[in-house]
């Protein structure tokens, strides 16, 4: 009797589904243990609304990290081959210039 007013006087619609849904299985205490952990349930979920908006970290805010990947990419592209030079002065470069033993490339040698 006093589970049947407990389960009508509910003005939470969802708890009085979840009781209902308990059928002859429901007795007092497991109404109040229902209705308490429900009551729980709501405030933790309402403080972590209340965390995840002061930090920002919303679903309708957040960018995928693969944005800031392809952020990086659309700046201006830099060369990265050398000028080229023209070949007259390529060869005046090169003149007085020998092979280095250690290295193998043109250079001006140290001996002398």
């Amino acid at each position: 009797m006093i589970r049947d007013r407990l389960v009508i006087g509910t003005n939470n619609t969802r708890i009085r589904e979840k009781l209902i849904n308990e059928g002859d299985k429901l007795t007092l205490d497991k109404a109040i243990q229902i209705a308490k952990s429900f009551d729980y349930c709501q405030h933790q979920m309402a403080s972590m609304n209340i965390v995840s908006n002061q930090t920002g970290a919303t679903s309708m805010t957040a960018t995928p990290v693969d944005a800031i990947a392809s952020k990086r990419k659309s700046g201006p592209k830099r060369r990265q081959t050398p000028h080229k030079q023209y070949p007259q002065q390529q060869q005046q470069q090169h003149r007085g210039q020998q092979p280095c033993d250690n290295c193998g490339n043109n250079h001006w040698s140290n001996k002398q």
